[in-house]
């Protein structure tokens, strides 16, 4: 609960997930091409996140927003639950993933603006035993900056930071699934 909108009103985002495991069919791409080389069915309990404001005539609260893939769903009983909390906080809509155990996590935070809402940041946290890095991702700004910790000597150094201007704006409705927006070798956000 919090004010997204900027109207000084308390509106919610909820999360919600099915009682039942769904059966969902992945295809897997190669090479930038749709190839059915490979084919997974797998069931699991879906999650849906809803967003909805606060409307101070009626004092009831209407559905802005329905994501069916931003919430990441517990798909492997034998690993940890990769969806830890959602909150709104400064008038961001604030989603954050973690496997805690190998201390790698992301936040992402999504700003309500011209009637969508859009991928205002992203942190990635990835802690080894002596070495943390993190990129911090302003895509309102367009800067990726990355910064490495060393937790041996207290060293902290930026690696420097690199250009978004070649992303386009992500929105809930646009941006498909955590992990999938491919932002350079090796970095999917």
């Amino acid at each position: 609960v919090g004010d997204l909108n900027n109207d000084n009103r308390m509106d919610m985002a909820i999360v919600l997930q099915s009682k039942d495991s769904l059966e969902t069919l992945y295809f897997f791409e190669y090479a930038g091409e749709m190839k059915v080389n490979e084919c997974i069915n797998k069931r699991y309990k879906r999650r849906i996140l809803f967003i909805l404001f606060k409307d101070s005539l009626t004092d009831t609260f209407d559905l802005i927003e329905q994501s069916n893939t931003i919430i990441l769903c517990h798909e492997n009983s034998k690993s940890e639950d990769p969806f830890k909390e959602i909150k709104i906080d400064n008038n961001l809509l604030k989603i954050l993933y973690g496997h805690y155990s190998i201390n790698n996590s992301y936040q992402y935070f999504f700003k309500y603006k011209n009637g969508e809402f859009i991928l205002a940041r992203a942190y990635w946290h990835l802690g080894a035993s002596n070495v943390r890095q993190t990129h911090n991702f302003d895509f309102e700004t367009k800067i990726w900056l990355k910064t490495v910790s060393d937790l041996k000597t207290g060293i902290i150094y930026e690696e420097g930071s690199k250009d978004l201007n070649n992303i386009p704006i992500q929105t809930l409705k646009t941006f498909e699934r955590p992990f999938s927006l491919l932002l350079g070798e090796y970095i999917n956000l």
